[in-house]
């Protein structure tokens, strides 16, 4: 089921209506009509959060990363190395 909807939901505005029909389709195919009218609405309620979660946590996790790999005082060494050349 995700493998199906993620193959629908692309980075396009609009995508998570496709997963939310395939979702519908597959778990309420009788109730469709009242269920796919729901699930876009609860969609649209809790996608701009998610959406503002999802970019500050990628933000933050690739500061854990290049802290990880380069060491403690890889921002220093970065702007120093781009100081000088």
């Amino acid at each position: 089921m995700a493998v199906l909807s993620s193959v629908g939901m692309s980075g396009i505005p609009g995508g998570g209506y496709i997963g939310e029909f395939i979702m519908c389709s597959v778990f309420f195919p009788s109730q469709m009509d009242l269920a796919y009218p729901i699930a876009i609405t609860i969609g649209n309620l809790v996608d701009p959060p998610a959406t503002m979660v999802n970019s500050a946590g990628d933000y933050v996790i690739s500061y854990v990363v290049a802290r990880f790999v380069d060491g403690k005082d890889w921002l220093q060494k970065a702007l120093a190395a781009k100081k000088e050349g």
